[in-house]
């Protein structure tokens, strides 16, 4: 006998993460990026192996220096 649930699908491990996420008091912002702008993080980010945690932790950096001036 198998007594383990069924596997969760990725829209479900989606759900839980960001559930998470949100309970650490993370917040989800959607924009557009000037042209000049995603330039320069695209490069910034050229030889990157994981872009997306690494663009995040550029653009959280960059937020709270400017806004710590």
């Amino acid at each position: 006998m198998n007594d383990k649930p069924p596997a969760k699908s990725n829209s479900e491990r989606q759900k839980e993460w960001r559930k998470r996420r949100k309970e650490q008091g993370y917040e989800m912002h959607t924009f557009w990026l000037e042209p000049d702008v995603a330039d320069l993080v695209n490069e910034a980010l050229k030889d990157s192996e994981n872009k997306q945690k690494d663009r995040a932790k550029l653009i959280n950096e960059a937020l709270k220096s400017h806004l710590k001036d």
